[in-house]
């Protein structure tokens, strides 16, 4: 892969600077040193502010708006010769973690366009192709993150009804049961144990409107072995026993009727 740089400047945006809308022949990236605002690239818009990085594909339409005075440093450049998969609109916040290495070559790159050193462009088209390989490595990491989460959602969806072991399963993509707990609760807000209780009780509400079954056989497709259990994570999720929530629902039911009736 080589980069080929067209422009590489760093200005300073007032409030209420407005950038019209805008595409460029070679990919972008813009990194807002501080400020804050909001940007729109092909019609979704992204706030910014201080370590904000914008990932700009060629020939996208973009724009920008400044709320807060700031400083912003934006590099267009071609590539050429690159196996790598496209990198797709995105907009990076966090300069910790795995985005540090994508930080401290922009941090370089800044340098570069203040100081003007011997041989520039030559340095900046090699800080570029270093930036996109780490922007690459790091987008990689964030599919594949994404792609085992995705898994994860399937898989209890599927399988609520047995027991699961999520050590097993956890070791079986890769990953230690700890790091991928962590993982999912980051995406989904939730646990994977309280994702799964919540999937059960789903399909237990599903049951109890749309069937005659019992509460025993109900709670054995539910995946609890113990109705005691059953009816305890019930009455803990949804505030009443599954007893009582069918009786609710055919009460709500009998009442639409009447009400049908009187009309």
């Amino acid at each position: 892969m080589k980069c080929t740089v067209i422009e590489c400047e760093q200005h300073v945006h007032q409030p209420r600077h407005y950038v019209l809308p805008q595409r460029h022949e070679g990919f972008e990236v813009v990194y807002y040193i501080s400020g804050a605002g909001t940007t729109t690239i092909q019609g979704e818009t992204f706030n910014f502010e201080p370590g904000s990085v914008a990932l700009i594909p060629a020939g996208t339409d973009h724009d920008e708006a400044s709320q807060v005075a700031g400083s912003v440093l934006f590099c267009n450049f071609r590539m050429e010769d690159s196996t790598m998969p496209p990198i797709e609109k995105n907009v990076l916040v966090d300069k910790n973690g795995s985005n540090k290495p994508v930080y401290n070559i922009l941090n370089q790159i800044y340098a570069e366009t203040v100081s003007k050193g011997p041989y520039y462009l030559e340095y900046l088209n090699v800080l570029l192709q270093e930036l996109l390989l780490a922007i690459r490595r790091l987008v990689d990491k964030r599919q594949k993150k994404s792609n085992v989460i995705k898994y994860m959602e399937e898989y209890i969806q599927k399988m609520y009804h047995q027991p699961i072991d999520f050590v097993l399963l956890s070791e079986s993509l890769g990953y230690s049961y700890d790091r991928l707990r962590h993982v999912f609760r980051e995406r989904n807000d939730v646990s994977l144990n309280q994702y799964l209780i919540n999937t059960r009780i789903a399909a237990a509400k599903k049951y109890l409107k749309e069937t005659n079954l019992s509460i025993n056989e109900i709670a054995g497709l539910c995946g609890y072995k113990n109705t005691a259990n059953f009816i305890a994570a019930f009455k803990e999720k949804i505030g009443t026993t599954p007893l009582q929530y069918r009786r609710e629902i055919l009460r709500a039911s009998d009442r639409a009727v009447v009400f049908e009736k009187d009309e």
